[in-house]
């Protein structure tokens, strides 16, 4: 009886592909229902037996609010993103999960903002109850944009406060940058590594023929120009090497 069981379980349980959190589901069904003899193999058949605490995992996954556990379902997260979504403390990242949920965030996305929040809030002091309103979360729902537009002002903030210096420093080279002449900005296009890893600058010009090879010669070999690219030069030095010594 108990081998037929597990074979009509094994097929019902391997017909379509699972998500994580089915998974886990039916991992804590088996222990509210069966015993050993019927948990053990079919945890074998779901490959989740060589998971440690798998059994606790799932009764903590399956405690979860439905909606949450409908965000990891629907987003098709592994169970790695699972166990270090839900590592934290639930009540004050319920506000960050909601949002995560409502954007849609892969399970990349979810796991970098929950990082970054926590080293923000250690960085500045403060609860992670209290970044909601630190990084002013109620104003982006109020600006007039696209839901990818929110995503994409939402990780610009979380830069600006989680690595500061990186963000003034780019900040301060794209002033620079929009200062140079209409002329030189027409046809030239200035990029740099925003994270600072790689030294200098890289000056995109289209060249096709010999006229538009004159003309970026003699608009690089202008005064201005040349005061302007040692200027943006000495301010890609990277924040480390600016920043005063300790």
């Amino acid at each position: 009886m108990t081998k037929t069981f597990i074979s009509a379980l094994h097929v019902n349980l391997t017909t379509e592909k699972l998500t994580a959190i089915e998974q886990l589901k039916a991992v804590y069904l088996l222990q509210q229902f069966f015993d050993q003899k019927i948990c053990e193999p079919i945890t074998d058949i779901l490959e989740l037996s060589r998971v440690p605490d798998i059994v606790k995992i799932s009764a903590r996954v399956m405690s979860l609010p439905l909606w949450l556990q409908k965000y990891f379902h629907q987003m098709d997260f592994s169970l790695r993103v699972i166990q270090r979504a839900t590592q934290y403390a639930l009540p004050p990242h319920l506000p960050w999960l909601k949002l995560a949920a409502l954007f849609k965030l892969n399970g990349l996305e979810l796991i970098q903002l929950l990082e970054n929040l926590q080293d923000i809030a250690k960085q500045n002091r403060i609860d992670v109850e209290e970044m909601w309103d630190f990084l002013r979360i109620d104003n982006l729902f109020q600006k007039n944009m696209t839901p990818q537009q929110k995503i994409q002002h939402l990780k610009a903030v979380i830069v600006e406060k989680r690595w500061p210096i990186l963000h003034e420093s780019n900040k301060k080279i794209k002033d620079i940058i929009n200062a140079f002449p209409d002329f030189f900005k027409k046809i030239a296009q200035i990029n740099w590594d925003k994270n600072f890893e790689q030294p200098g600058i890289m000056i995109s010009m289209p060249v096709k023929n010999k006229k538009e090879l004159d003309r970026a010669i003699n608009v690089l070999s202008k005064t201005e120009i040349r005061k302007k690219l040692i200027i943006l030069l000495d301010q890609m030095k990277t924040p480390l090497e600016k920043a005063p010594p300790r």
